[in-house]
């Protein structure tokens, strides 16, 4: 018998799979992403509870930390020193300035505030007596490092009875309360999790490199698609209502198990990328814009794979769950595919 960890065969012209090949699948971290469309923006027939037989399958996962297809605090905060008009759809100037205030209080930069999150998180592993006084500094380290998110689901973990103890700014209750009223699908679903599985960090893995890159080409590059007659008729052949069908269904039964599965299917991976990117790849237009658009994606994603590789580090042989939008997984699937101690696994297979 080898020993634990080192297979006999290792090929010898690739050093990346040759360093693969020392650990056994069942040595690796396991990664699970599972991919969510945004449905409650979209349908006024949406409910939570449609979620909730999805909710009890991830939970028999069980995994070790949960990754969420959000922004990260550090890049949100470090976008908005640099730019003092900086806001996003979630996060408003008032909000930003909340923050900013926070730090000035608390006088710490945002490794000394992180350290000073994890020393409370491991605290509240434990339940301890004085737990409402440690998760309201909590909040408000996270509120300082911009991570309302987290923020929110502390605060929901908070006995109604204890909030007012909790004794925070109303702006904040307000925007705590607002954030949580307004969760999307991936939110709930990583949010209900982290509460069964009693996790006291969900880790935001989302990106916003593209972003100015994006506005300073989106208009002339759609503006070149509509012109081309490749584009027109691609429109055209793709304009399949299957997808529609399928959530349709799993909303006369009040049930979107068979939907979010079929999403999180290989057949379904292959079809849908190849209906939203190979447009990109076949229109040739004059600019280039096409290709640079393929380019930003990428990028995106290869940036989004980092940072779970990233989280990953801090779980070697662990199991983490990444809830993530399904455009990106099939791209980001691939991508840890690559790395040497990531076994990536799949929905269909749990």
């Amino acid at each position: 018998m080898p020993e634990k960890g080192l297979k006999i065969t290792i090929p010898e012209n690739n050093p990346v799979q040759s360093l693969q090949n020392l650990l056994r699948d069942e040595e690796k971290t396991k990664i699970l992403l599972f991919g969510v469309p945004s449905l409650s923006v979209l349908r006024e027939d949406f409910n939570y509870s449609l979620l909730d037989s999805i909710i009890i399958k991830l939970n028999s996962f069980n995994p070790d930390a949960i990754c969420l297809d959000l922004v990260s605090p550090k890049e949100l905060l470090s976008s908005a020193l640099i730019d003092k008009n900086f806001q996003t759809q979630e996060l408003s100037k008032s909000d930003i300035e909340i923050s900013l205030k926070l730090r000035n209080k608390i006088k710490l930069d945002y490794r000394s505030i992180d350290d000073k999150i994890d020393s409370l998180i491991n605290l509240l592993k434990n339940k301890p007596k004085d737990e409402v006084k440690i998760r309201r500094q909590l909040i408000e380290f996270l509120i300082a490092n911009l991570d309302y998110q987290n923020a929110a689901y502390h605060f929901s973990l908070t006995k109604d009875k204890e909030i007012k103890s909790l004794n925070l700014d109303k702006k904040i209750v307000n925007k705590l309360n607002s954030i949580l009223k307004q969760s999307d699908e991936k939110t709930y679903i990583a949010q209900k999790l982290a509460e069964k599985l009693n996790l006291q960090k969900i880790y935001s893995i989302g990106d916003l490199s593209d972003k100015i890159f994006l506005e300073k080409i989106s208009e002339k590059l759609y503006n070149e698609m509509i012109l081309s007659d490749i584009y027109v008729s691609w429109k055209y052949e793709n304009s399949s209502n299957e997808i529609d069908k399928k959530l349709k269904e799993g909303l006369s039964k009040n049930n979107l198990y068979d939907f979010l599965y079929y999403l999180n299917t290989d057949l379904y991976a292959l079809k849908s990328t190849k209906k939203n990117w190979s447009i990109y790849y076949k229109m040739f237009l004059e600019s280039k814009l096409d290709r640079t658009r393929i380019g930003l994606w990428e990028m995106k994603n290869l940036r989004i794979a980092a940072n779970i590789r990233e989280v990953s580090s801090l779980y070697p042989t662990k199991k983490i769950l990444v809830i993530i939008d399904v455009s990106k997984k099939p791209f980001i699937e691939e991508y840890l595919r690559a790395n040497t101690d990531i076994k990536v696994l799949k929905f269909t297979e749990i």
